[in-house]
């Protein structure tokens, strides 16, 4: 491919791209640029860097695929299915309406032809007298007497009318009733499951979704104080001996990229004596032989601790001082490193609970542990569950 030439440095052409997003230089440079201004700089030749991008274009995923107008347009799906729910779940509903006017017409002409039966078999008292008086056939008095005595109830020998129909009446206002009562369940119960799903229709802000991003990141059995153990796949680190003045790091790998926002997590598996959580510059804590020379800034890490105590390599009112919060056995502690704000946030997620404070994000980052004394066991979360 064909370059431009460098216009600081005569015969040199800007075939390299700075990709360092804290660079206020320039984006193309040539390589003398490379070794002067942008030394230290993340830089990568620009022929690789365009093979690159059409190689995670070509491979990209759905959700980063989608565009404003694919969203858009599968928006005005969505809203045409809801609307066709809805109406089949009206239609069903008037459907059920109807159904449940003619239940209620069958209970109605149910009793009402019942009530019927009843009257027409209810001979009256003065005709049951008459018949009584004149006699003719046994069979048929005693079965006229047996009538006149269920209209009637007696007590020391005193005759008083039974009220046939209120007890009839009572019967109707009894089932009727309960009917209504059921009606009016139905109706709060269905009320209620409508106004559950009213709180579907309460759109969420979209920009608060989480960003955050998520790497593979293991502990590296190369980058960790001696007494160290490795373990289960990489993901859990225990110290063995006492390191008060020791080798306390673990350090994971591989290095948070110097863009973009990453989150993951430290469990705590066993608590002997002290333990901390957060990210480091490895270079740092290498060349001080994992060793936690915490008294001044400058000591590359960006911890908090067990104790609710917090350890900045940058600012010195947060270095050494008890500000973050406690964490013990159990407990899972989220860490969200914002590379665009050079931020770290801790999060306790039991009570919500958080510390926040700021990063050089110059230098590389890398997730990591101290741990202090034997036994005291972590364990790395790279999926974090809401």
């Amino acid at each position: 491919m064909n370059y431009f030439p460098c216009p600081t440095h005569n015969g040199h052409m800007l075939s390299i791209v700075c990709a360092d997003k804290q660079c206020n230089e320039t984006l193309l440079i040539c390589p003398l640029c490379e070794h002067a201004e942008h030394q230290n700089h993340q830089t990568l030749p620009l022929k690789i860097m365009l093979q690159s991008v059409e190689s995670a274009n070509n491979n990209t995923n759905e959700q980063s695929a989608y565009s404003i107008l694919d969203v858009s347009l599968f928006l005005d799906r969505s809203h045409s299915e809801c609307l066709r729910t809805v109406q089949k779940f009206n239609e069903s509903l008037e459907n059920t309406s109807k159904q449940l006017m003619k239940k209620v017409d069958s209970y109605y002409l149910d009793l009402k032809n019942q009530l019927k039966a009843f009257a027409n078999s209810k001979i009256p008292l003065d005709y049951l007298l008459d018949l009584v008086n004149s006699y003719t056939d046994f069979p048929q008095y005693k079965k006229n007497i047996q009538q006149i005595l269920d209209q009637f109830a007696f007590s020391n020998g005193i005759a008083s009318r039974q009220s046939i129909d209120s007890a009839i009446m009572n019967a109707c206002k009894t089932q009727f009733g309960q009917l209504n009562d059921q009606l009016i369940d139905l109706q709060n119960e269905f009320d209620g499951k409508v106004e559950n799903l009213g709180n579907l229709f309460k759109a969420q802000p979209i920009a608060a979704v989480d960003l955050a991003q998520s790497i593979s990141f293991q502990f590296s059995p190369q980058f960790k104080g001696a007494n160290i153990t490795i373990s289960g796949q990489n993901l859990i680190a225990e110290q063995k001996t006492s390191e008060s003045n020791g080798q306390r790091f673990t350090i994971c790998e591989p290095c948070i990229p110097r863009n973009g926002v990453y989150k993951f997590g430290f469990k705590v598996i066993k608590y002997a004596g002290w333990i901390g959580v957060g990210v480091c510059h490895r270079e740092v804590i290498v060349s001080a032989n994992y060793k936690f020379n915490y008294t001044n800034i400058g000591h590359g890490s960006y911890l908090i601790s067990n104790n609710s105590y917090s350890w900045s390599h940058l600012q010195k009112d947060l270095n050494s001082a008890h500000k973050s919060f406690d964490f013990g056995v159990g407990d899972i502690i989220i860490i969200e490193v914002d590379i665009p704000k050079k931020r770290i946030t801790w999060q306790k997620k039991k009570t919500l609970t958080k510390f926040t404070m700021n990063l050089d994000t110059i230098q590389d980052l890398y997730p990591c542990a101290n741990l202090c004394s034997p036994g005291d066991t972590v364990e790395l979360i790279n999926k974090i569950e809401a």
